[in-house]
């Protein structure tokens, strides 16, 4: 089974190049990313490829998790093919993206918003129409992705480091109060897929990754929506907002709460995988059309809950057409899902001198002089086994057990040799002395052979069937017990 995962990652299709044409920009006018008439799908519409009388175990994945190969590529591989319609995620999708704008695109689930982004960095089909890039992209996934190695090394993603940037992008991302608790500060080595980060901190360290890279064009899936609100309107207004650190950037952001929604440049409302409405806030609050429902059933759904949670309080709470002040309290408070929400953000608004904070910077950067390692090398010991665990395995296969066994054996051993012993004597008689005294001759030899056989049973059951089960039985509960009982550290060191 391994080889045949082996050989089918291999013969994955690799990414089609020309589904997007990327190219650098030549003056300040042209658009940072354009689309022209495209159709999107996540399949080519010709049949998958498969062994004979093989069946694949992967048909359970999606197809978003299938890489590309051109149109002519994959009907080379399957001349005889019928191909099949593709079933379009995108349609009719044209789109122009200014340098240095906020974009935000929103809609209800399934509608298609983090397809856009797959298609613009390349990982959809393209079935028609063109789509031009140009500049530098750095994309930011729903879903963080951390390797094993030092939180450092993870924003770094093999950057040169410098200083004052680093500091600036971990200020903007809100890792200071992370940086401060972990015990390595930044050097500390984070497990296998993050383990030891939680939900908030590893989107924070995707965000930060992005942000050094120093892009020009920064794609962003929903990264809030992992987030409390106080880091929420940190992020904001520190790196993602009009006056964050990446406000000289083209920003396509993806979200599913609309608090901030009226200080981006340009909005796009998805719906069935088409663009149903763009425009400013304002002008598609004032259209009253796919934009303003969607507002309009967001407020209401939400003013009900909150009424719900203050159902104690005199007065009802009223749903307001302007979801971003009627939302505003409702963001803060139903927007709890990290578990590091206590680390509370520094406030943005708080003065550049002000020596609590400086003393919080310093705490958090001071303990990155050494590597704070997490996973340990493996020991590996050559040689016999250690004294020690003869008499741990002893001990917990009951000593008198092991004693009992022992002595069996060397009796065992005894009889062996005996019988050598007897049979050497008995050939050293006379042919008279033989016949006189067969009977006694063949008595003790086959006394000692019984002996033998009898005894031996005896230490095989000691050994196996008494010793060994209960030495494996209670070593497996101690074993089982212990780590049960193990802190969590355990498991961030242990992939």
């Amino acid at each position: 089974m391994a080889t045949n995962r082996i050989q089918r990652f291999l013969f994955r299709e690799e990414i089609d190049d020309t589904q997007v044409a990327r190219t650098e920009r030549s003056d300040s006018i042209q658009p940072a990313i354009e689309i022209k008439d495209a159709v999107f799908s996540w399949s080519s519409g010709n049949p998958a490829q498969k062994d004979d009388g093989e069946e694949s175990d992967d048909d359970d994945e999606s197809d978003e998790n299938q890489p590309l190969l051109s149109q002519s590529d994959r009907n080379a591989e399957s001349p005889g093919a019928i191909a099949e319609p593709a079933t379009p995620a995108l349609q009719n999708i044209n789109l122009s993206l200014m340098p240095r704008t906020l974009t935000a695109v929103v809609g209800r689930v399934g509608q298609g918003k983090s397809s856009l982004l797959s298609a613009i960095i390349g990982e959809m089909y393209k079935l028609k129409g063109t789509i031009t890039v140009r500049d530098r992209i750095a994309y930011v996934p729903q879903q963080a992705w951390i390797f094993n190695a030092t939180l450092r090394d993870n924003v770094l993603f093999g950057r040169t480091y410098d200083q004052e940037r680093y500091r600036i992008v971990i200020t903007a991302c809100g890792l200071e109060p992370d940086l401060a608790i972990l015990p390595g500060g930044d050097m500390t080595e984070i497990g296998e897929r993050g383990i030891n980060l939680s939900g908030g901190q590893k989107q924070r360290v995707s965000l930060a990754r992005a942000a050094y890279q120093d892009a020009d064009i920064y794609l962003l899936d929903d990264p809030l929506s992992a987030v409390d609100a106080h880091v929420d309107q940190h992020l904001w207004q520190n790196l993602i907002g009009p006056e964050g650190l990446l406000k000289n950037k083209t920003r396509l952001l993806v979200t599913h709460g609309i608090n901030h929604l009226d200080n981006v440049d340009q909005i796009i409302l998805l719906k069935e995988g088409q663009i149903a409405e763009m425009g400013k806030y304002e002008d598609l609050m004032v259209a009253k059309e796919a934009f303003y429902q969607l507002i309009k059933d967001y407020s209401h759904k939400h003013g009900a809950k909150r009424h719900r949670r203050n159902s104690q309080a005199p007065g009802d709470h009223q749903p307001s057409n302007n979801a971003l002040g009627s939302l505003a309290t409702d963001s803060e408070a139903s927007s709890v899902q990290d578990s590091d929400d206590n680390l509370t953000v520094e406030d943005s608004d708080a003065p550049e001198d002000d020596p609590k904070k400086s003393k919080s910077e310093n705490a958090a950067f001071a303990k990155n002089d050494e590597e704070e390692g997490l996973i340990a090398e493996e020991i590996i010991k050559k040689g016999g086994v250690e004294w020690r665990l003869v008499k741990a395995y002893a001990r917990a296969g009951n000593i008198k057990v092991v004693l009992a066994a022992v002595v069996t054996m060397v009796v065992i051993e005894l009889c062996s040799v005996g019988t050598r012993f007897w049979l050497k004597h008995w050939t050293t008689k006379t042919t008279e002395e033989l016949v006189e005294s067969m009977a006694l001759f063949l008595g003790v030899q086959t006394a000692l052979t019984l002996s033998y056989a009898l005894l031996f049973i005896v230490f095989i059951y000691l050994t196996f069937c008494v010793i060994r089960i209960r030495a494996s039985e209670l070593i497996h509960r101690r074993l089982l017990t212990t780590i049960v009982r193990l802190p969590m550290s355990f498991y961030d060191t242990t992939p």
